[in-house]
């Protein structure tokens, strides 16, 4: 390093500096180093992709629009500057077990089967819901359940010819893909949350309140059928508010459920920044490198902007469950009535 000298003959600041024969070296390893995990990466979304692509037949509960949702993820992965070895994994495992018709016990048996280990993939489902992967594709290799949905307040069911009032049962969870049921809104206020225990919560507090509100728990990235009733419900309310994880998934969540309102509900509905709540409690930080910040900053351009955009303010997510009934009850103008 080549450094100026001062009046007094001391080293002063650095001017240029020239790498040494050992550095050199290290610095050619490092590259090629990169260059063989890019190509690595690139190589197993690419057979991801094709994975998905020539399925012979969808899984059950699987529409050709999750499996497109999933392809974008792929695809994001490719176009990003950096590799995220473990969410490209995570994802190329996903296609492989969706291609090859495998259905794991547990998310732990899903991580040992790709890893050797039960819990290196222990964040699968996050990293999934981060990536915009609908739900009930991990659903159909056994990270969790069936696609299902969550229903409470003045919500009726309608199967088979028959009218089932959900009123008073709390949170109803139904079948995603039941054939012929369709849902009736009773109610002016509609929210969807992303969590059962949120769902659980709102219910129990604004259920006294007189003229309650309809709850529909959408577990997470919603799925083609979940969409749908969501849609139907959405066109029925005179106001709806979309509030999920104030994170990088509910980024993404939010605006897979934008996107598939029709334009008069989209003009009676308000995406919820539950992050705005002055009682959350922070998380911990994200990382100074972590590719959230580039995602985050992507969604700028999307109909969650304003969303994003309290996320990358405040540096950390911020999970429903502490602060969704003070954000909802501030939504709907109201307080709830004091029990006994």
């Amino acid at each position: 390093m080549r450094c100026e000298v001062t009046d007094d003959l001391a080293l002063g600041a650095p001017i240029r500096w020239h790498l040494t024969t050992a550095g050199h070296g290290q610095a050619r390893l490092y590259r090629e180093g990169r260059a063989a995990n890019r190509q690595h990466s690139t190589t197993t979304l690419q057979r991801a992709r094709y994975r998905i692509k020539y399925l012979d037949e969808l899984p059950a509960g699987i529409d050709a629009d999750d499996l497109r949702r999933l392809d974008e993820a792929l695809v994001r992965e490719l176009d990003r500057p950096a590799p995220a070895p473990k969410r490209t994994a995570i994802l190329a495992a996903l296609a492989h077990d969706i291609g090859a018709g495998q259905r794991h016990t547990s998310p732990r048996a899903f991580s040992l089967a790709h890893t050797r280990n039960t819990k290196t993939w222990d964040d699968a489902i996050r990293i999934l819901r981060e990536s915009g992967v609908p739900t009930a594709l991990a659903w159909a290799v056994g990270l969790r359940g069936q696609s299902r949905l969550g229903i409470a307040g003045p919500i009726t069911a309608l199967v088979g010819g028959h009218h089932r009032p959900l009123d008073g049962l709390g949170v109803v969870l139904l079948p995603a893909a039941t054939a012929d049921l369709r849902l009736e809104l009773r109610s002016k206020n509609l929210i969807f949350v992303e969590n059962l225990q949120a769902a659980e919560a709102l219910n129990e507090v604004l259920t006294p309140s007189g003229q309650p509100p309809a709850i529909l728990y959408h577990a997470g990235m919603p799925s083609h059928d979940i969409l749908k009733h969501i849609t139907t419900l959405a066109d029925q309310a005179d106001r709806v508010a979309i509030a999920p994880d104030a994170d990088l998934g509910g980024t993404r969540i939010v605006t897979a459920i934008w996107n598939s309102l029709t334009k008069s509900a989209q003009e009676r509905s308000v995406i919820c920044d539950i992050g705005m709540t002055p009682t959350h409690t922070p998380q911990e930080p994200w990382p100074p490198d972590s590719p959230v910040w580039a995602d985050l900053r992507n969604m700028l351009s999307s109909p969650a902007v304003a969303l994003a955009n309290g996320c990358l303010t405040r540096g950390y997510p911020v999970e429903q469950e502490g602060c969704i009934v003070e954000s909802m009850i501030a939504y709907l103008g109201t307080e709830p009535m004091v029990q006994d």
